[in-house]
């Protein structure tokens, strides 16, 4: 009797760990986190210092700062417009290929264009500060190796975006300067949510999927403290076409400050009817910024004065 009841636990536990992996987010590295854990890729840039020829650059980097162009002042309007080109071989994992697969660059100077196995894989992103991803999913070889290849021009092409970003006070740079990874979702998925979370403890949330099929009924979530621990009561709320708004609050929650940086996590989980098929948890802190009329900025209820040195190198 023990034996068999062991059994039939082993077998639970086994398919509830088989249903929580399925339902993750996978994740592969293409790049380092910074300069200290950097990862080499092939490398050619077309004009300045060591050009004309394939070599190696650290990802994520700047080439100027690794010897290649030439350097670049704001407020010079007629600039080096160099075009970096970088590649690197991966391997995709079979278990891969049920899923959704994106490319994801936390920022790139400035305008790039991406081939996944010479095929490139969607428009040309311009603007160098911000996360923008691309679904290579048609584009892969699953249990196989495939060769990513970037394209980055130092300008942008969009004069506003020259404009705004390029003309001040400060060095220009070109390249992958943050890092690359892979991201392995399921086929319907979270694909990104809008958090709104108030000192008072009321939280309310923006929920965005992509992959629908019809079949899913929800999103549940469940906020909990640093350790993983609940706070609070779970909540939900049905899809509205491809979102889902979801709101609770929390008594009495720990503020977040510079001085205090209380933190949380949310648990988002896409449900059909009882079967998971996506969770994602996203971390933030509880506050509320006021900017007063007359009166000037206000955090948690408390005024802030801020001192200091606007430099830029």
């Amino acid at each position: 009797m023990v034996s068999a009841l062991a059994l039939i636990m082993g077998a639970c536990s086994s398919q509830s760990e088989l249903a929580s992996d399925t339902a993750a987010t996978k994740t592969m590295m293409l790049s380092g986190t910074g300069s200290d854990d950097a990862v080499e890729w092939d490398f050619y840039c077309d004009k300045g210092r060591n050009c004309g020829e394939w070599s190696k650059i650290a990802v994520p980097s700047n080439w100027e700062l690794e010897g290649f162009g030439g350097y670049d002042y704001g407020h010079i309007r007629e600039k080096h417009n160099e075009q970096g080109t970088y590649r690197r071989d991966f391997d995709v994992p079979a278990s891969w290929q049920n899923r959704t697969v994106k490319v994801v660059f936390d920022g790139v100077m400035t305008d790039t264009t991406v081939f996944v196995n010479d095929q490139q894989v969607g428009p040309t992103h311009q603007g160098g500060f911000y996360r923008f991803s691309y679904d290579i999913t048609p584009y892969l070889n699953f249990g196989e190796s495939n060769q990513i290849k970037v394209v980055v021009d130092k300008i942008s092409a969009d004069k506003s975006i020259e404009a705004a970003e390029r003309q001040a006070d400060y060095w220009v740079f070109g390249g992958i300067f943050r890092q690359v990874f892979l991201q392995a979702l399921p086929a319907s998925h979270i694909d990104w949510v809008s958090l709104d979370a108030k000192a008072s403890g009321q939280f309310d949330a923006e929920v965005y999927f992509e992959g629908l099929t019809g079949a899913e009924t929800g999103v549940e979530a469940q906020i909990l403290d640093m350790d993983g621990k609940p706070v609070g009561k779970p909540f939900s709320a049905p899809l509205q076409e491809s979102k889902a708004v979801v709101s609770t609050a929390i008594a009495n929650p720990e503020l977040w400050s510079a001085e205090y940086p209380n933190l949380y996590q949310v648990r988002f989980t896409l449900k059909a009817g009882t079967d998971t098929l996506h969770t994602l948890n996203k971390t933030f802190g509880f506050r509320t910024f006021e900017l007063r009329p007359h009166e000037g900025m206000y955090l948690n209820g408390e005024k802030i004065i801020l001192k200091g040195v606007n430099l830029q190198r």
